[in-house]
Parts: C-alpha cells; sequence; structure tokens
C-alpha cells in the first residue's frame, strides 16, 4: 500500500499524545488528550481502508487482519507478560499467570494490566471486521445512521467514556470508536475524487478546519468545560446532545491535527514515529513502569526541575525521553526485519 506522508505525520501526533496521556499531567490536559487521541487512530484505520470489500472475500480480509493485527497483538501481549513477570520477579512480587493470561485473551480496556494500551488492537480488530461487513451490505449513507446509533449506545447506554460496562475486547468502546473509522473512510473518498490531489483536498476542507482549530484550542486552554463528559442520565434529549458534542469536539481534534500533519509532513522525525507507531504504542508503558519505579527519571532530570516545574512539562518531558530511548529499538526491529525479509 502507499505510504502517505501526512497520515505518517498524522500518527506521530497520535502516538506523541497517546504517550503523553500516560505520563503524570494536569486533569485539564488529560481531558484535553483523551477527547481525541484514539479518534486518530480509528479515522487513520478508515482513512485507509479502500473499499477492501470489493477487493477481498470475507475470510480473505479476515485472515488478513488477523495476520495483521491479532498475531502482533498476542506477541506483544507474549512479550509484555514476559517483561512484567521477569520484572515482578526482580521486585520480588507476586503474579498470577492465569490472571494474566485472562487478562490478554479477555481484551479489557484498562484491565490488560501487563501493558494496558494493548486493548486498542482488539478494539480496532473487531472495527476492521465490523466495518467491512457494514459495507458489504449497506451504502455509506445507512452505514452514517448505523454507527451513529451504534455510538449512542456504546456511549449513553454501555458509558464506555466512563469505563462503567466495559465489555470484552472492550466492545462498547468499538461501537462508539467505529464512527471516526466511517469518517475516516468518507474523507478517503473525497481524496479519490480529488485525483489524490492533496493541496485541492485540504483546501476543499478549509471550512472544517477554520472551524475546528480554533475550538480545538479552546478546549486545550479548558475554555470549553467537561467536553469528555456524556451527561447520561438526563433524559434522552440531553443525552443524544451532549453525546453529539462529545464527537464535535473529538473531531476538533482530529481536524486540527490532520490539517497539521500536512503542514508538517516533511518532518521525518514525525513520520517515523507515525510509521511505527505499534512499537512505540506497545513498548512506552512497560519502559515507563520500569524507569518509574526504578528512578530513572528521578536520575536523568535535576531535582529542582521535578519539585519546580509545572506537572504538565514533567509529562511532557517523560514523553520525549521515552520516544528517544523507543527508537533505537524501533531501528533495531527494522533492521532485523527487513534482514528477515531477504531471507
Amino acid at each position: 500500500m502507499r505510504r502517505f506522508s501526512f497520515i505518517d505525520a498524522f500518527k506521530g501526533f497520535g502516538v506523541f499524545f497517546v504517550i503523553l496521556g500516560h505520563m503524570p499531567i494536569k486533569g485539564e490536559l488529560y481531558s484535553y488528550i483523551f477527547s481525541f487521541q484514539l479518534a486518530i487512530f480509528y479515522f487513520v484505520g478508515g482513512f485507509l481502508y479502500r473499499d477492501a470489500h470489493m477487493i477481498n472475500s470475507f475470510w480473505d480480509y479476515l485472515i488478513k487482519k488477523i495476520k495483521r493485527i491479532l498475531i502482533p497483538y498476542f506477541v506483544l501481549s507474549f512479550i509484555s507478560g514476559v517483561i512484567y513477570i521477569l520484572y515482578s520477579n526482580y521486585l520480588g512480587k507476586d503474579y498470577d499467570l492465569v490472571d494474566i493470561f485472562m487478562s490478554v485473551m479477555i481484551s479489557k480496556r484498562n484491565d490488560i494490566y501487563i501493558n494496558v494500551p494493548l486493548w486498542f488492537l482488539t478494539s480496532f480488530f473487531t472495527i476492521e471486521i465490523m466495518y467491512y461487513i457494514l459495507r458489504c451490505i449497506f451504502p455509506k449513507k445507512i452505514i452514517g445512521i448505523l454507527v451513529f446509533i451504534f455510538g449512542y449506545i456504546g456511549v449513553v447506554i454501555l458509558r464506555t467514556t466512563g469505563s462503567l460496562y466495559t465489555l470484552p475486547w472492550t466492545f462498547d468502546a468499538s461501537l462508539y470508536f467505529i464512527i471516526y473509522y466511517f469518517l475516516g473512510d468518507l474523507f478517503s473518498s473525497g481524496v479519490i475524487y480529488s485525483n489524490r490531489n492533496y493541496s485541492h483536498f485540504f483546501r476543499s476542507l478549509f471550512l472544517v478546519f477554520a472551524i475546528s482549530i480554533p475550538v480545538n484550542i479552546m478546549n486545550l486552554f479548558n475554555l470549553i468545560e467537561h467536553a469528555d463528559i456524556i451527561y447520561y442520565d438526563f433524559g434522552f434529549l440531553i443525552a443524544l446532545t451532549s453525546y453529539l458534542f462529545h464527537v464535535f469536539i473529538s473531531l476538533t481534534g482530529v481536524f486540527t491535527y490532520l490539517f497539521l500533519s500536512y503542514i508538517l509532513k516533511w518532518i521525518g522525525i514525525l513520520k517515523f514515529i507515525g510509521r511505527n507507531s505499534l512499537y512505540y504504542f506497545s513498548l512506552h508503558m512497560p519502559i515507563y513502569y520500569i524507569f518509574h519505579n526504578e528512578g530513572i527519571f528521578n536520575k536523568i532530570f535535576p531535582l529542582e526541575f521535578l519539585e519546580t516545574a509545572h506537572l504538565n512539562l514533567i509529562g511532557i518531558s517523560y514523553t520525549i525521553v521515552l520516544i528517544i530511548v523507543i527508537t533505537p529499538i524501533v531501528i533495531v526491529i527494522n533492521i532485523v526485519r527487513g534482514l528477515l525479509n531477504k531471507i
């Protein structure tokens, strides 16, 4: 598949915010980040969908996604489990192998304690299969209605944003995030109709960006109160309105960083991180866990900085350190993969 520089940069932004969202930061910044960070990756998935239902049979598509998503999920879970067990032995802490195994198999959001972010992979797999089936059966207009109904069920009824009723493979979140997958596919169609003239495509979205960027800045500076909260218990209309507002706020973040990605698509490190997003996504939490427990951050940064700096600045600094540490590992992985592909 042809690579798009701005999509790689877009995923690079997404990785940065995913890592930052797991660092020690203030609640306001946490709320801002989680209003759009994962929506970026689901949007990208839809953007790259490319009418798979016309190219592959269901079983071919299923096998392809098992190879590309589920096998990496279980491999990364195994590696994470080994790291967790070895480090637990080093600390003299107890662990339960059955509990680790079950947390990986059930894959509930925030319950895979050996490496929390891995739940995203099973959720993404579920959405890819759901969307393939929807595209086989319905036209896009009907799918648009269905995914917003699914989102309402996930957010308002199952309360996925409040993590109250997490289903196996985090299916409640998949019902919500499929909205962004659909919108990514919708906007990808716009690129195709523009004959892949991306400058024309982004110019034609000027109004979308003109609305998104100032709203996103307001959200960043906490001028939009509780943008991540859904009012569940105040009747259908209020719940529906707050749900739609939640989607709107998420999309302003998505389109703001999509626009920035197009402008900054020349930045090599941003594109590199985006191309290797899976590795950054899966490695940052185990490394952070060890660095935090072993006091490595305290050795990297002066005590005065850690005691006096704004908490968000500390979180950003930790994020940059983790990216710097992970990057050589990713380079080695890519070299090894390249050598294996030549064999």
